[in-house]
């Protein structure tokens, strides 16, 4: 990855903006399978069918308001979307810059003015940057996200739903304390692996568009340079399927440790939740809603990353009055 042009407040100020507006944005794509794949991690019985996820929305379509079953949480999702896109990309930034100005410190190794000797950033860098950026946006969001997981886990209506996000957090603090924000934050380290995996494939894929750009004569940093919508979406989709589906497992531990009650329903801690999930299916039993997982996550990355890509330059402009020397970078 070629070295970010625009350095301090501005770019990480444009990389906040573009991450929030790409996160609410990714919410309405996604978020009715968001729905169907917390329903389905939380069960604890294997009599769903041969197409579990199909069977899960309809019904949700039979209920009587299937709009609002649907739109179960919305509030919450969005806000941590907006909240965690924001976060991940400003602190992914800001430490993405401080790696490039160690490597170009002249008492770590020379540095010169030319562009084929600037410093660039390793896979090993950009994981590295990735995990510090979203474990910290996972401490920094990880609170909506009980609130969210709740709020689509229990059907409105049904005894102890929470009527909003904000009764749902009053409740939350009322009745468990405020450690009960913090369910699952353990395990959510292996959610930081897997954003680290996904980036290292995906700026990795940026570069070899670029190095075959760079083949055919296109200058670097040009507008032909940039990556069309089409390229934007081909290397987020291959890049999230991959991360998603090595990781999966620990997002339905997580699942099951932030519900109501966790420890007397599904097991004490991640081992105890681990332990009743192999009674349950087996291994199968760790992928329960992975095939809605995948498609609600897909249409949300490609709305996530194509805004951000697009709108991340515009917000350079304004915020620091020059232009991104690399166009649309990540």
């Amino acid at each position: 990855m070629k070295e970010d042009k625009i350095g301090g407040s501005g770019a990480e100020a444009a990389a906040f903006v573009s991450g929030v507006a790409a996160g609410f944005l990714s919410t309405f794509a996604g978020h009715p399978f968001e729905v169907i794949k917390t329903r389905l991690q939380i069960r604890d019985d294997i009599k769903t069918g041969r197409w579990p996820s199909w069977n899960m929305a309809q019904a949700l379509l039979r209920s009587d308001q299937p709009h609002i079953a649907f739109a179960r949480g919305f509030t919450s999702n969005a806000i941590g979307n907006a909240i965690g896109w924001g976060g991940f990309f400003a602190v992914k930034a800001v430490v993405e810059r401080s790696i490039l100005s160690f490597k170009s410190d002249p008492s770590v190794g020379s540095s010169t003015s030319s562009s084929e000797n600037q410093p660039r950033l390793s896979s090993a860098d950009t994981f590295v940057a990735a995990s510090v950026a979203g474990y910290a946006t996972q401490i920094l969001a990880n609170p909506i996200f009980v609130v969210k997981t709740r709020m689509l886990a229990v059907p409105r209506g049904s005894p102890n739903a929470y009527a909003n996000t904000a009764d749902a957090i009053l409740k939350i603090y009322r009745n468990e304390g405020w450690k009960a924000f913090y369910s699952g934050v353990g395990i959510s380290i292996f959610g930081v692996v897997q954003v680290g995996l996904q980036f290292v494939m995906y700026d990795y894929l940026k570069d070899q568009y670029r190095i075959s750009r760079k083949a055919k004569g296109i200058v670097e940093g040009s507008e032909e340079d940039q990556l069309t919508h089409a390229e934007t979406t081909i290397i987020s989709t291959i890049s999230k399927t991959v991360s998603i589906t090595a990781m999966y497992p620990y997002q339905v531990i997580r699942t099951r440790m932030q519900m109501t009650d966790a420890k007397n329903t599904f097991g004490d801690g991640i081992i105890g939740v681990v332990k009743n999930l192999r009674k349950e299916k087996q291994i199968r039993a760790f992928y329960k809603g992975l095939g809605p997982a995948i498609v609600r996550t897909l249409p949300a990355t490609w709305v996530t990353f194509l805004v951000y890509e697009d709108l991340k330059p515009f917000l350079q402009r304004v915020f620091t009055g020059t232009k991104d020397g690399e166009g649309r970078n990540s």
